[in-house]
């Protein structure tokens, strides 16, 4: 019965739904573009921490089934080796299968939810703007701009489909679809083992044959069977005993890794928030525990309740909520903040969107949409992430770029150096494989123009035509007998109304001794010039110098065909 009017005498509980699906078509789009913006501005082909265990294509597949950390990252070093087959290590394939799991992840919780009984086409696509705007949401940062973290993505989305296949699918066909699957998510982290274990109890509640759960026990076994073999602990002091020892605190990181999406969408909107942010977390945490259990004694309780789409949705908040608590085993002496890593928004999100689409389909017809709206209300927060977003991209940059041109210039700078990686000699010494092999940084042509004249590969553009200067120079001790330094200044191209992305470092003679990157923030100039509408013009860079010459610096300009002199030429060279 219609309690509520509007004006129009419409009923408000068959306008509202059309009123969240128009917000989420706006919000959903703005989250997903935010994010592709942010990857596009971040991206920059040079391995990043763990990535330089793994840069060519002989380590793949040297290390194909090797541990690494706790985890077997099978499926990722298989997608690098695609990488590295198809364009030569630049990251391209990661970052495009990244964006196709979560494509894949949210149109799967858009069918669930449909199968869960949430019908019409409306409900349909306010459920897929949703499912789409939580899996894109830059808040999960370090997953989406850093081009090792594919395994976030695989190892829940295998999990997914895994609970999906063995629900949906009948027969054998079924099981050896779940078991791939199982497969997948071992295959790609560590908590990918909990995927086998819970197939088990949700093939028993769905009735399958004893068959062919024997079966899937068995596969649950081998897989575990061979995650474990030649395991060693990644650090003796890590051990899962040692967490067991204080239940409270992994208790807090559990709940803290759960509640995390809206306590960081709280963070960033309001100030306050900063010196509250693990109590907002647990409690949101204890929230989304108290929402699961409830789920689940409902399903208990009421077994025509239980159909097999509701049992998937179930499972899936099993399944992040024991790789939260997994997790807290391994990573509690880093303490209960480390749990609010951008990284684990990732399954959290996957967390509240399972709780979300499970209960939209169990509550009353009048308080259903209750659920939606919750997570509309989300997905407007998230739309405003955008500035958040940029500060991230700016700082990655500025802590990437200085290796990026120290490594492009042969410059060996361990300050910069130690930025990417914690040991500066394995860059120095692991680089020499990407050069050779013309690999990641090296694999694009402007990368092999160091020690070629500048006019064989660009025409010289007037001086006009750009704006900017070469500021400064500071020696640099890179180990070898040549001169070394970083330099830096600004630049502006006037044709694009932006900063010029690269900069190239030339000598007297016109060859190109060093590289240059924008990223550096610079109010004092467009406060100085107002033709320069950005402060994001500053770049850094390296020239390498066998005898003392004339230095000046160009930007590139029309797709690298150009080059414009900057102002500000200055003499270097000298031992170090």
């Amino acid at each position: 019965m219609t309690l509520l009017s509007g004006a129009s005498g419409v009923p408000v509980d068959r306008v509202f739904p059309y009123f969240l699906t128009l917000v989420a078509l706006i919000c959903a789009p703005m989250v997903v573009l935010t994010t592709l913006r942010a990857m596009y501005d971040a991206y920059l082909p040079l391995p990043f921490m763990d990535q330089w265990a793994v840069i060519s294509l002989d380590d793949c597949i040297e290390h194909l089934f090797s541990q690494h950390n706790e985890h077997r990252i099978v499926v990722f070093r298989l997608i690098s080796i695609l990488d590295y087959l198809l364009s030569n290590g630049i990251y391209v394939v990661n970052y495009s299968v990244s964006i196709a799991m979560q494509l894949a992840q949210a149109a799967a919780f858009t069918a669930i939810v449909y199968w869960a009984g949430v019908r019409g086409a409306v409900n349909v696509v306010l459920a897929g703007a949703i499912a789409l705007g939580y899996m894109f949401w830059a808040g999960q940062w370090e997953n989406f701009l850093y081009s090792f973290q594919t395994q976030f993505f695989a190892v829940f989305l295998a999990g997914t489909l895994a609970f999906a296949s063995i629900a949906a699918v009948r027969g054998w066909a079924g099981v050896g679809a779940a078991s791939l699957c199982a497969a997948l998510a071992v295959g790609s982290m560590s908590n990918g083992v909990l995927a086998c274990v819970l197939l088990l109890p949700l093939a028993v509640w769905l009735g399958r044959p004893r068959r062919e759960i024997a079966v899937l026990a068995g596969v649950a076994a081998a897989l575990i069977g061979l995650y474990l073999f030649g395991y060693r602990s990644p650090d003796p002091d890590l051990t899962p005993l040692a967490a067991l020892l204080k239940p409270l605190k992994s208790l807090r990181y559990t709940l803290a890794y759960l509640g995390q999406p809206l306590e960081e969408l709280l963070r960033v909107q309001i100030a306050a928030v900063q010196g509250h942010r693990h109590l907002i977390a647990i409690v949101m945490g204890g929230i989304g525990v108290g929402l699961g259990v409830g789920a689940g004694a409902v399903l208990l309780a009421r077994p025509s309740y239980a159909t097999p789409a509701r049992l998937v949705l179930l499972h899936i908040i099993l399944f992040i909520a024991a790789s939260a608590a997994l997790t807290s085993l391994g990573r509690l002496t880093f303490g209960v903040g480390q749990a609010l890593a951008s990284r684990y928004l990732t399954p959290s999100l996957i967390f509240w969107l399972a709780l979300t689409f499970l209960w939209w389909s169990l509550l009353p017809e009048r308080f259903r949409l209750a659920a939606p709206a919750s997570a509309v209300c989300a997905l407007v927060l998230m739309a405003g992430y955008a500035r958040y977003v940029d500060d991230v991209v700016q700082a990655m940059r500025v802590t990437r770029n200085g290796a990026a041109t120290a490594l492009l210039s042969n410059v060996r700078d361990d300050v910069e150096f130690g930025k990417i990686f914690l040991d500066p000699n394995v860059v120095a010494a692991r680089a020499d494989i990407l050069r050779r092999q013309r690999l990641a940084l090296f694999a694009t042509p402007w990368a092999g123009w160091m020690g070629t004249p500048l006019a064989a590969h660009a025409t010289i553009a007037p001086a006009s035509s750009c704006l900017g200067a070469f500021e400064a120079a500071q020696a640099v001790p890179d180990h070898s007998s040549e001169a070394a330094f970083r330099v830096r200044g600004w630049a502006w191209d006037p044709a694009r109304a932006a900063a010029p992305e690269k900069i190239v470092l030339v000598d007297a003679a016109g060859t190109i001794v060093g590289y240059g990157l924008t990223d550096g923030p610079r109010p004092d100039i467009p406060a100085a010039i107002p033709v320069v509408t950005r402060q994001e013009v500053g770049w850094r860079g390296h020239v390498k110098l066998k005898e003392p010459t004339q230095v000046s610096a160009f930007i590139l300009q029309e797709g690298e065909r150009s080059a414009c002199p900057l102002g500000g030429a200055r003499r270097l060279g000298g031992s170090v």
